[in-house]
């Protein structure tokens, strides 16, 4: 009876949280897209712009395969997930301060190291409070 009640309350928060980070890696994910149409304010090039989104990228998949099996090595999925978002969200707001391309590469870089993981951290709390017949509809 004890563990009925664990896996209910952990239904519960696992529930909270992975709508929270839905909500919010959207909102994430929509600034980092949005900025291609400033390109010409900021001053850059097409090539700028494919650099970019290469180092993006890149930290994105580095820092989701490290953060991913942190998470899986230590069961935190929660914590780890929450930190990701608000880094990312920290980062998003810098990158409204910088102006030259050098401290906007940087920043991006720091955003994808941020952000990488969050996809794949909602996706495993999601597993974890989901029945098995619910799954891929909560997904």
């Amino acid at each position: 009876m004890a563990a009925s009640s664990i896996n209910r309350n952990q239904g519960s928060d696992g529930l909270k949280l992975t709508l929270l980070g839905a909500t919010t890696w959207g909102l994430e994910m929509l600034c980092l897209t949005s900025y291609s149409y400033y390109l010409e304010d900021m001053g850059f090039s097409s090539s700028m712009a494919g650099i970019i989104n290469f180092v993006t990228a890149t930290a994105i998949f580095g820092s989701t395969m490290f953060f991913s099996r942190l998470a899986d090595r230590t069961d935190r999925h929660g914590p780890i997930l929450v930190k990701c978002l608000l880094t990312t969200g920290v980062m998003i707001g810098l990158l409204s301060a910088v102006s030259s391309f050098g401290s906007f590469l940087a920043v991006r870089f720091l955003v994808g190291l941020s952000c990488g993981p969050v996809y794949a951290l909602l996706t495993a709390i999601v597993s974890r409070v989901s029945s098995r017949e619910t799954y891929s509809r909560n997904i």
